[in-house]
């Protein structure tokens, strides 16, 4: 705390100084600290400055980038400062990540890992062997001589998305040695490595196991369906041949009556018979013949109506094929939701939100429309896990997920991006429709409660407006302004 003329009314870090005037403080790098600080509050009532001063934790004389946040006492004519040393919340936010990666566990068996190490090649965490966690293991080698952390480092390094290697693994307590396939990525700000892998053997089962179930599931299909098809051509078969039978045993006997009467359609002239027998015979042909007539108008009308049940019966064939498509369209779309939801919030997952902003994107420029996305992230969630248990923690991402899925708009989106991060599509929408939106959600899960004594829920948000970006460098623009939103307090949506 100084006067606008500069001097120190408190400075506990140096509390000789108080009473005194250091208006031509200079930092490490000879900038007049004191004088801009003075300049800032003079023009603007607050604001942020940064110098280089000497950290107190460090013992080599160097400067450090120090951010200072200063406000104007305008009744005593003073102004109010404090500061923080950059170096030390990288620190703080790089123990954070190694905290929360250090309890990843995933797999069938939950024996699957993420590791981080340096470039140096010490193991900065990892969530099963805790005997390589602040060691270093650059020259550690697997069965065939490969250098493995060497190797994922050079890989890590050459390739900006990372990259695959395969190695051989052993157990540190035990003799197992196994095949994996591992995928590692390099943080160049930091100098770290981030990787993970899984067993060949897994991979295999796992590819086995979906291959077995699909050709069975695709083999009872197939069986269902021939077996209906068979069924239908046979009552087909039955039928047909039904009416065969009663045609043919017509035609038998019009045939018989021809042979045995006439050979032709031409009635008679009884008055040109001249004796009472032959009329008596003309009169027995003609009737023959108009039996005959008879029967043949029977046989048209039959084979009309044999016609017409043929084409209903290839009319429910037909159906029936349709319905099968659509049961099999049903069961695809089924396990493609499977694959693209998440188990426990039953929302769209990370991958397929990633494909669906890709997708709205290119709609959104086709169309000349705007489209926003946000980041969202419980604040204190580990807290939250630690203190109440992790079942606690679920049921607070199942109660965010409702609140986001109930207060979302039709058109749009959202998902869940990995742990307590989510992420909103907000589709035909400014930056001012966007925040209006997801400051609603933000106060309905203030709002929130829980019958855990003394649990209360906030969210901190970033929203960024689409300008020309991809995917990935939206993602990571929200992702900063979320970060920002905490630097300034978390509980708040940062535009």
């Amino acid at each position: 705390m100084d006067t606008l003329e500069g001097d120190v009314i408190l400075y506990p870090v140096m509390p000789e100084s108080e009473g005194s005037n250091i208006l031509e403080l200079k930092d490490a790098k000879g900038n007049y600290a004191l004088q801009d600080e003075i300049n800032l509050v003079n023009e603007q009532g607050e604001g942020y400055t940064t110098g280089y001063w000497i950290n107190p934790n460090y013992n080599d004389n160097e400067g450090y980038k120090k951010i200072t946040f200063v406000k104007k006492f305008e009744k005593y004519n003073w102004y109010i400062g404090t500061g923080e040393y950059v170096d030390d919340v990288e620190k703080d936010i790089q123990q954070e990540i190694l905290d929360r990666v250090d309890v990843i566990r995933f797999g069938s068996e939950n024996d699957n890992y993420i590791f981080i190490d340096n470039f140096d090649g010490v193991e900065l965490c990892n969530g099963v062997y805790k005997e390589y966690v602040d060691k270093n293991i650059w020259d550690l080698e697997d069965k065939n001589g490969t250098k493995i952390i060497q190797e994922q480092i050079t890989i890590a390094k050459n390739s900006q998305d990372g990259g695959f290697m395969t190695h051989y693994w052993k157990t540190p307590d035990t003799t197992d040695v196994f095949q994996k396939m591992t995928f590692v990525r390099a943080v160049p700000e930091w100098n770290w490595v981030i990787g993970s892998g899984v067993q060949f053997d897994e991979l295999v089962n796992t590819i086995q196991e979906n291959e077995s179930k699909m050709k069975e599931e695709v083999m009872n299909r197939i069986k269902n369906i021939v077996g209906i098809v068979v069924l239908v051509m046979l009552m087909a078969f039955i039928i047909a041949k039904t009416f065969v039978k009663r045609i043919q045993k017509s035609l038998d006997i019009f045939f018989d009556f021809l042979n045995n009467a006439s050979w032709n359609y031409i009635k008679i002239d009884e008055q040109k018979v001249g004796y009472s027998e032959f009329k008596d015979l003309g009169i027995a042909i003609n009737l023959m013949i108009n039996e005959r007539d008879r029967i043949e108008k029977a046989i048209r009308r039959m084979n009309n109506e044999l016609n017409v049940r043929v084409q209903e019966g290839s009319k429910e064939l037909e159906e029936l094929n349709s319905n099968i498509d659509k049961k099999l369209d049903e069961k695809t779309l089924e396990l493609r939701n499977l694959l693209n939801m998440d188990g426990l919030t039953q929302m769209y997952n990370h991958k397929y939100m990633f494909e669906r902003l890709e997708n709205e994107i290119i709609k959104a420029i086709e169309d000349n429309e705007k489209i926003c996305i946000i980041m969202f992230d419980i604040d204190y969630f580990k807290n939250i896990n630690d203190n109440y248990g992790h079942q606690c923690g679920d049921q607070v991402l199942t109660r965010i997920a409702s609140i986001l899925k109930e207060q979302i708009r039709e058109v749009d989106i959202v998902g869940r991006y990995g742990g307590e991060e989510f992420i909103a599509i907000i589709t035909n929408a400014d930056m001012e429709t966007g925040y209006n939106i997801v400051e609603g959600i933000r106060k309905k899960i203030i709002d929130m409660k829980f019958k855990e004594k003394g649990l209360s829920v906030t969210i901190s948000g970033g929203i960024v407006e689409y300008c020309s970006q991809t995917a990935i460098e939206m993602v990571k623009l929200a992702d900063d302004k979320l970060y920002e939103a905490k630097r300034k307090g978390r509980n708040r949506i940062q535009k």
